[in-house]
């Protein structure tokens, strides 16, 4: 039986983050970065975003050890956390061009 609930709770959690926070990181990736270094930087962020799953496949045994099936409640509230951050402070981008959004990226942040 538990085996099972550690394989219900891993396959929600992959659901929930291929659904929402996967497809999101993925689309400000192509989004976000101006023309002139949006290759770089996509590989850049590509990298530690790979880096970042090192860190979760290899803390996970440890989590499991320390807190036993809780852990994913933690990646639970990762998500919710990142859920946050997208919706708070990432801006709108549907329906503008890349190019009309690296000059409003300049004019703001710049």
């Amino acid at each position: 039986m538990r085996s099972c609930l550690v394989l219900f709770f891993m396959l929600c959690f992959l659901f929930f983050m291929q659904c929402f926070i996967g497809v999101t990181f993925w689309l400000m990736l192509a989004e976000i970065f101006p023309m002139r270094v949006r290759g770089i930087a996509n590989g850049i962020a590509v990298f530690c975003n790979w880096i970042g799953n090192v860190i979760v496949s290899f803390a996970f045994p440890n989590l499991i050890a320390a807190v036993q099936g809780n852990v994913f409640f933690v990646f639970a509230a990762v998500n919710v956390g990142s859920l946050i951050y997208y919706w708070r402070l990432l801006p709108e981008t549907f329906g503008h061009s890349l190019e009309s959004l690296e000059r409003h990226f300049e004019e703001v942040y710049s």
